[in-house]
């Protein structure tokens, strides 16, 4: 049995005086390059080859080389190919309190309080085909070439280049104001999307119906299905099937076990129907893929 996931990720980024982390990754037609997760730390995604689909709190945004993605703190995100059949990038997770001065001032209270409060939002995306996005991915490069070779003082380095991208932000007048009664509601409904989310990653190996699902969160049927495909961009069954493909796939590369039973251990009933689903998502047989 594959252990329980929670879509909160426990992963601790950076230490404890610099907590801040790159992750450089690479990606083929095999995976989704980013599942479902979420975490406190805002997070920089750049993609460095390739084509892909980022989706934060349920909305599709497309990502083209020499792009960048924000992620707010909290906020639902994944990710997978698009129209490429690989991809690299690089992402960068860090907690805004690290920008955070002990003296009480001016900058502090006027700029970095009011992102940490999420009074206001940096931008979701980022090209080179506008100044200021240009000046945020040069800056985006830097930081990540400073974490890599480690030279002494590239913490200075890289807190100097989110200084940076702030003051090009906000002197390209680019914050995004967040009212306070759409933020309310938005954050109410995250909430419920982590509860099912959470439902689904606890019970995928068992029998589950849509009206399993929607009891947990207390919708009516009808409106769980509007709801969790406004949210997550696909369907309960669809995020439920990726859900046991991905175990399923994890067990493929850990285990010798036979395809069947892991068919049976990540919650599909029938074998043939395993088959085709697995062939969907991941683009090949489950034999295959191994």
């Amino acid at each position: 049995m594959v252990e329980k996931i929670d879509l909160k990720e426990k992963i601790i980024h950076g230490e404890g005086l610099f907590p801040l982390c790159v992750y450089h990754s690479k990606r083929d037609t095999s995976h989704h390059i980013i599942q479902y997760h979420w975490h406190n730390e805002v997070e920089f995604f750049y993609l460095q080859r390739g084509n892909v689909i980022i989706s934060v709190d349920g909305i599709p945004i497309e990502v083209q080389a020499g792009e960048a993605i924000f992620v707010n703190s909290g906020e639902i995100h994944s990710g997978y190919l698009h129209y490429s059949v690989d991809c690299e990038f690089y992402a960068i997770v860090f907690n805004l309190n690290m920008l955070s001065s002990t003296t009480i001032g001016d900058c502090q209270n006027r700029y970095i309080n009011t992102l940490i409060n999420k009074k206001y939002a940096l931008p979701r995306k980022y090209s080179e085909t506008t100044e200021w996005g240009l000046g945020v991915i040069k800056e985006l490069k830097q930081m990540i070439d400073h974490y890599l070779t480690k030279v002494p003082g590239y913490e200075l380095a890289i807190t100097g280049s989110l200084y940076t991208m702030i003051y090009q932000l906000i002197s390209h007048n680019q914050l995004i104001c967040n009212h306070q009664e759409v933020e309310d509601v938005l954050f109410y409904k995250k909430e419920i999307l982590k509860k099912v989310l959470h439902y689904i990653h606890r019970n995928y190996p068992t029998k589950i119906s849509l009206a399993d699902m929607a009891r947990e969160i207390n919708m009516s049927q009808y409106h769980f299905c509007r709801f969790f495909k406004s949210m997550a961009g696909k369907t309960p069954f669809a995020y439920l099937n990726e859900c046991r493909i991905n175990q399923a796939v994890l067990l493929l590369c850990n285990s010798d076990r036979k395809v069947m039973d892991i068919a049976f251990d990540v919650g599909f009933t029938n074998f043939s129907y395993f088959i085709k689903v697995f062939k969907r998502i991941k683009g090949c047989t489950p034999s295959k893929f191994v």
